[in-house]
């Protein structure tokens, strides 16, 4: 693993902007100082901290986008740059990868490093080295969507259906816990639950949905093609054809779910409606077509990738009749 002091170059000094979005970075500052106390061999670093939380009232989770996440931190990069710093470390997960969509990454005034790849590494490392352990992150939701963590492990021979897996699985328990606690509530055929018992004047309790054998099969359906066989084939897409043609053919969605709404009598299909999928459609059949670098054209690549927006699909085709029948979780 490459090390601070590597970046920095032998025997020179040298001044290090650390920055983390809020104040919990501090730790790894001070952490930082006294590993170079020792091991700096006498050369004087001067030590930045810069706080680029981007709002008193919300932080970088809480912007619209990647974009207005990439142009807030652009912002407090530049300000960085002014220290003339010999190195940028990134004490924040969701910072290292919000960084590489900035324009401050496309040329930067020093070396800049994020605590990913170190952390991976050493994920990675003691992984291979107990292969019976278990290994649990939590992160935001900016990191958690990146897939980074996932496509960096599974780089180095960690496998991802199994990460994939255990993923959906966690989830699922939480967002379990969550719809039974809301389909456990009385429910009135109109009008507000009254004093928590389900009930207001006059109103007969309804059925739990619980009670409905359709509604199991409708979330068994729902788990084992949109969990099950999404996390499968997602992954295995990736792995014959490359992380483009798998993510193109992900996006076949649109026509699963015109076939299946017409199917099911939800849709009648008009001439700009197929229009505009036979148009997305051939989009992705030029794109797989045309290859590329680091895409791989085959039949299990083609097949995996839309087995993943089928099941992709799966979410509005089952997951409709399920908001129909329980109402929204709010």
């Amino acid at each position: 693993m490459t090390t601070l002091l590597d970046v920095i170059g032998p025997d020179r000094d040298g001044r290090v902007v650390l920055t983390d979005s809020g104040l919990g970075g501090l730790s790894i500052c001070a952490g930082l100082e006294r590993r170079l106390r020792t091991a700096g061999g006498g050369r004087r670093f001067d030590l930045v901290y810069v706080n680029a939380w981007p709002d008193e009232g919300r932080g970088y989770n809480d912007l619209p986008g990647d974009a207005a996440r990439a142009a807030v931190f652009d912002r407090a990069l530049a300000a960085m740059a002014r220290y003339r710093p010999d190195l940028v470390v990134i004490a924040c997960n969701t910072l290292s990868v919000v960084y590489e969509k900035t324009d401050f990454a496309r040329s930067p005034v020093a070396p800049v490093t994020g605590i990913v790849d170190a952390g991976v590494e050493l994920f990675a490392e003691a992984l291979s080295g107990d292969p019976a352990a278990t290994l649990v992150l939590f992160g935001t939701r900016t990191t958690v969507a990146s897939g980074e963590h996932v496509r960096r492990l599974a780089a180095r021979g960690i496998d991802p259906v199994t990460m994939a897996a255990w993923r959906a699985m966690i989830a699922g328990v939480g967002f379990a816990v969550i719809w039974l606690i809301h389909a456990m509530r009385g429910r009135t055929a109109d009008g507000p639950d009254l004093h928590g018992t389900g009930l207001e004047s006059g109103a007969a309790p309804i059925t739990s949905p619980l009670r409905q054998p359709v509604v199991w099969l409708r979330l068994v359906a729902l788990g084992l093609i949109g969990v099950s066989v999404f996390y499968t084939a997602l992954p295995a897409a990736i792995e014959r054809g490359g992380i483009t043609l798998a993510w193109v053919l992900l996006y076949t969605a649109p026509l699963w779910v015109l076939i299946g709404s017409v199917s099911l009598g939800w849709l009648r299909p008009t001439v700009r409606a197929v229009t505009l999928v036979l148009l997305a459609t051939g989009g992705v059949a030029l794109t797989a077509a045309a290859g590329g670098e680091g895409v791989t054209v085959s039949a299990a690549a083609v097949a995996w990738g839309l087995a993943a927006g089928l099941s992709y699909a799966s979410y509005y085709l089952v997951g409709r009749t399920l908001v129909e029948t329980l109402g929204p979780i709010r």
